[in-house]
């Protein structure tokens, strides 16, 4: 998960990997920003990559907390 969360801000390892045909949405918010100069845009791509963030480390945690009451290693009920 933390590497998860460390690669949703990366833009230059997709670019380097994947090559200019390839995009992915760090790539987008960076070309919105700075070459078409569109913020509105890009601040709404980062604010969707911001909520799908969250979403999957809320995701994430609730499995892990469901795993753990499930096999009693969580603690107090």
């Amino acid at each position: 998960m933390l590497t998860f969360v460390l690669a949703l801000g990366f833009f230059i390892t997709p670019a380097l990997v994947g090559g200019p045909k390839e995009n992915m949405i760090a790539n987008i918010i960076a070309t919105q920003i700075t070459v078409t100069l569109d913020w509105g845009l890009g601040s709404a791509l980062g604010m969707v990559l911001l909520v799908a963030g969250f979403l999957m480390v809320g995701a994430v945690a609730l499995l892990f907390r469901r795993v753990t009451r499930l096999s009693g290693h969580g603690g107090t009920r």
